[in-house]
């Protein structure tokens, strides 16, 4: 990628901070749906010759350069219309994703790593009303590993009263 290259009005520069730059592991079937992109990407390379710019994305035009941003903003509409789900920005769908990892249960912490979050406050203070449950989870789970073993003693305690 150039550095700091400006085409068509997009400036190519390093993330604003040291936690913007980070891998993020992905499931085998996005693993494979890139994979097949980048054939055909190759294919469409190979056709555009010494037309192709290289800046390193992985969705370009057809002949390598940055899609304008009313370009992706229409497909999205097209997106969300064909699939009959309601409007939504295409940055809702970074929210969408942080908000179905921690609705899976998925650690707070790995989700602020996922999005990039310098610190995993910042994640809970933007989603944790999505974890409405916690404080029953959190007494369900200190009894199955307590057991009985708290229980029946407070139990007899309070029975001698």
């Amino acid at each position: 990628m150039a550095d700091k290259a400006a085409v068509k009005g997009i400036i190519f520069q390093e993330p604003k901070s040291a936690a913007s730059t980070r891998r993020v592991p992905l499931d085998p079937g996005t693993v494979q749906a890139l994979r097949e992109h980048r054939k055909k990407q190759a294919a469409v390379r190979l056709k555009a010759g010494e037309k192709w710019r290289d800046y390193g994305l992985v969705f370009c035009t057809k002949n390598g350069t940055p899609y304008a941003y009313s370009d992706v903003r229409q497909a999205m509409r097209r997106l969300v219309k064909g699939a009959k789900v309601p409007h939504i920005r295409f940055h809702d769908i970074r929210h969408t994703h942080a908000s179905l990892l921690l609705w899976h249960g998925v650690h707070p912490k790995v989700v602020a790593e996922r999005l990039g979050h310098a610190s995993v406050k910042t994640t809970l203070d933007t989603y944790s009303h999505l974890l409405p449950d916690t404080q029953a989870a959190a007494a369900a789970a200190i009894g199955e590993v307590l057991g009985d073993s708290v229980s029946k003693p407070l139990a007899k305690r309070w029975d001698r009263g």
